[in-house]
């Protein structure tokens, strides 16, 4: 397997050509926004939540802000097809949510101390930062897809998930060891504090590496821009219809308990950012153990039918995971986790490669912006129907199979079931679009 992975390494990552440096600046980039996004967001980010007294509903309520905010991509094509060059409008664009996002952020509890004036302000500022995040996703992806052509796809997302999990979770290893030793002193949230304002500096970096590729042409069937063209275009390719139906109710089905999970586990069953942290962090072993295994079933079988069967085998993980709590975390969330460590190297690099199984040669920005719509829209119901769950049910706690749940565990017995649901549309589609491709022949 090492010397697998060095081979991918060495052939896919170089500066022999245009597009290998274009993977090498995705890779850096991957990895720096890998950092980024685990100290900024996840259990740091419910944790910097929870020391600005902000509660699990209001929580939730902020988590799914981002991809209402999202939708509004559908401007990205009518605006960013009238320039032949992207690089610095989308520079400036990612540094502006950069800023807003995490600086913004982490010195707004600074100048406001009302819970409740805190909560509109961080809506606020998640909202129009989420604009402009869903404006620069599109421009870059449609960038980037010009260095993944289909025979390195599968060994670029391989390398990239090996990397960034390696690196990043190192980083939150190390990050969660400071917070918990720092927990009883009281200064546990500037820690969490002082983490953001490292993440923003990465953030700099990272806008600097996204601008040095060449930049391509950007190839589209008409002159005339016009924003339903977002989703009159990709309704005419039906295969992309259809791979957007799993990644729909794939991003449903994982983000329903996210952010009450995570508060939970930190609030309520009282595990510590350590254990969560290090069990995070071991995935790159998993990654680099099994990724070889998950490759080849791509290659015999196909992405989205890999895809269905890891997602359908995670199902029954997310149910026992309902199980997990004060008493039992150590040995129960910890078997958990590896299983899911080890279906979750098919579940993310199939995943990974979703916008661009069935994605033409022409028009890429609307079908990019029409993937970050499908997945936004997914993300908010997802967020928005575990964030009414929990709030409907309130303080009360549930019992079932003799044991007593609080909401946010309920949710995990939800989402095990809408799992198989998503792995059965993805064979489904698979069938549907092998059939479609052999008639065509």
């Amino acid at each position: 397997m090492t010397r697998s992975l060095s081979k991918s390494f060495s052939s896919i990552i170089n500066f022999s050509s245009d597009e290998s440096k274009g993977r090498c600046s995705m890779l850096s980039s991957a990895v720096i926004a890998g950092i980024i996004t685990n100290l900024t967001s996840g259990i740091f980010y419910t944790g910097f939540m929870i020391g600005n007294n902000i509660n699990i509903v209001n929580v939730g309520i902020i988590s799914f802000i981002p991809y209402i905010a999202s939708i509004f991509c559908i401007f990205a094509p009518t605006i960013l097809e009238r320039f032949r060059k992207r690089r610095w409008i989308l520079a400036f664009a990612k540094l502006f949510y950069y800023t807003l996002n995490v600086l913004g952020i982490t010195l707004l509890p600074v100048f406001v101390s009302d819970t409740k004036i805190k909560v509109i302000c961080f809506a606020v500022i998640v909202f129009i930062s989420g604009i402009v995040n869903s404006f620069c996703s599109s421009g870059y992806s449609s960038w980037q897809v010009n260095f993944l052509p289909d025979d390195v796809r599968a060994d670029y997302f391989t390398l990239q998930h090996f990397f960034c999990n390696m690196i990043t979770g190192i980083v939150v290893v190390v990050s969660g060891i400071i917070s918990d030793s720092l927990s009883a002193s009281g200064h546990q949230l500037e820690i969490i504090s002082i983490l953001r304002y490292i993440a923003y500096f990465l953030a700099l970096v990272d806008v600097v590496i996204l601008s040095l590729p060449k930049e391509y042409p950007y190839l589209h069937t008409s002159e005339n821009f016009k924003v339903l063209d977002i989703f009159r275009i990709p309704f005419k390719y039906k295969p992309f219809i259809l791979v957007m139906a799993v990644v729909f109710a794939r991003t449903f089905s994982t983000t329903m308990s996210t952010s009450a999970h995570s508060y939970y586990l930190l609030n309520d069953a009282g595990v510590k950012y350590t254990f969560i942290s290090g069990i995070n962090a071991a995935y790159f072993l998993f990654f680099f153990i099994f990724s070889k295994f998950w490759k080849g079933m791509i290659s015999r079988r196909g992405w989205l039918y890999t895809f269905a069967v890891a997602q359908i085998l995670w199902a029954p993980t997310s149910f026992v995971y309902a199980f997990v709590n004060s008493q039992n975390y150590t040995w129960l969330m910890l078997t958990v986790r590896i299983l899911q460590h080890i279906l979750g190297v098919g579940v993310s690099i199939t995943v990974a490669n979703m916008a661009f199984i069935q994605l033409p040669e022409t028009d890429r920005t609307y079908y990019i912006s029409f993937f970050t719509i499908i997945s936004s829209l997914s993300n908010f119901f997802g967020v928005m129907f575990g964030t009414l769950i929990v709030s409907a049910f309130g303080d009360r706690l549930i019992t079932m199979f003799g044991t007593t749940f609080y909401p946010a565990q309920i949710l995990l017995f939800i989402e095990s079931f809408f799992e198989i649901i998503t792995a059965l549309i993805a064979v489904n589609v698979s069938r549907t679009i092998k059939k479609s491709s052999a008639s065509a022949v």
